[in-house]
């Protein structure tokens, strides 16, 4: 093994490591600078995106055809609001799963009325809605 020479040790910095901050008493509340309102360099997201994507899934509960349709519309309108912002606006995720949501809703929907037109249909037909056998 090799003997360490002083030379050859690790020097540490010569500055002293700062003091710690004295802790807060009881009155006292560490400030915090305020977030500006409008940074220029955070994008925002799109209001249209937002209100798609909770009318989407509004719409598995309450008027799901109507409430489907207007999450769709306002899909594509956030889409065209990113789009043209160039960069400064965001939101393609919630647009997107808007879109699929919605889309889904009114496939199922539409599925049901026909079942049940169908269903309807039968049962007419084969006399099951009231009358009785003779």
């Amino acid at each position: 093994m090799s003997e360490q020479t002083p030379e050859s040790t690790p020097t540490w910095p010569s500055e002293p490591a700062p003091a710690p901050a004295a802790p807060l008493t009881s009155g006292e509340v560490a400030a915090m600078p305020a977030a500006p309102e409008n940074d220029p360099m955070r994008p925002q997201t799109s209001t249209s995106a937002i209100i798609a994507l909770v009318l989407s899934i509004v719409s598995w509960t309450f008027c799901p055809l109507i409430t489907s349709i207007v999450a769709i519309v306002l899909a594509y309108q956030a889409d065209k609001e990113i789009r043209n912002s160039g960069g400064k606006v965001t939101g393609q995720g919630l647009s997107f799963a808007a879109k699929i949501i919605a889309w889904i809703n009114i496939g199922v929907s539409v599925a049901v009325i026909v079942l049940a037109v169908a269903f309807g249909l039968v049962l007419l037909v084969a006399g099951g809605f009231g009358s009785t056998p003779a």
